[in-house]
C-alpha cells in the first residue's frame, strides 16, 4: 500500500480513498478500539505500544545530487495487532508533497519471527531545501504510537556556494 506517485488512490470497490487518508482513518480506528470500553477491550489480548530502535532525533550527513535512503525500524510484538510504519515531510504526507516523485515511500517489511518492522523513505536525489526539512517515521498500532525525526546536513560546505551560484549569488567556500 505504498505511494509510487502522488496521485495514489485505494479503490474500495464504492470508495476512492489516497494513501494518507487511509493512514489517517486506520489511525483513528485503532486509537478508537484502545479506547473502547473496559468490557470490551478485556477480551482483546494487551500489546505493548511500538518502540522505534536508535535515537528519536537523528542528523545524518547527505551529498546533495546524490541519493539517500532513510531508515526506521521499530520493535513490534510478535502477533501483536495491525502497526503501520509511515514517514512525513515537514508534517505531511510524501504523496501530498510536491516533490514530482523524487520522494518516495519504499515498502515496508516484517523480520522473520515478526518483531521488527522496517519503513524506508527513498530521496532519488538530495537538494538544498532537503537540508532545511524535517523527515518523520510515525510507527502505530491501537495502543500508541513513536516517532523519530530526521534532519540532512551537507557533507561539502563547497555544494552549497555551487548552489547559490546557480542564482547569481557570489560565495566564498570555507
Amino acid at each position: 500500500m505504498h505511494a509510487k506517485n502522488q496521485q495514489s488512490r485505494i479503490n474500495t470497490g464504492r470508495v476512492t480513498m489516497t494513501l494518507s487518508s487511509v493512514i489517517k482513518a486506520l489511525g483513528s480506528l485503532s486509537l478508537l478500539f484502545a479506547d473502547a470500553s473496559p468490557g470490551i477491550c478485556s477480551a482483546v489480548p494487551e500489546y505493548a505500544a511500538p518502540i522505534i530502535l536508535g535515537p528519536d532525533y537523528m542528523q545524518i550527513k547527505a551529498q546533495p545530487g546524490l541519493p539517500l535512503v532513510l531508515h526506521c525500524d521499530a520493535l513490534t510484538e510478535r502477533g501483536s495487532d495491525l502497526t503501520l510504519v509511515y514517514w512525513l515531510i515537514n508534517g505531511s504526507f510524501p504523496e501530498d508533497v510536491h516533490s514530482n516523485d523524487r520522494i518516495t515511500e519504499l515498502e515496508t517489511f516484517t523480520s522473520e519471527d515478526d518483531t521488527i518492522q522496517h519503513g524506508s523513505l527513498l530521496l532519488k536525489n538530495v537538494t538544498v531545501d532537503d537540508l532545511n526539512t524535517t523527515f518523520t517515521c510515525v510507527v502505530i498500532n491501537s495502543v500508541g504510537m513513536a516517532h523519530k525525526n530526521v534532519t540532512l546536513t551537507t557533507k561539502d560546505d563547497s555544494f552549497a556556494c555551487i548552489e547559490k551560484r546557480k542564482y547569481g549569488v557570489r560565495c566564498d567556500p570555507i
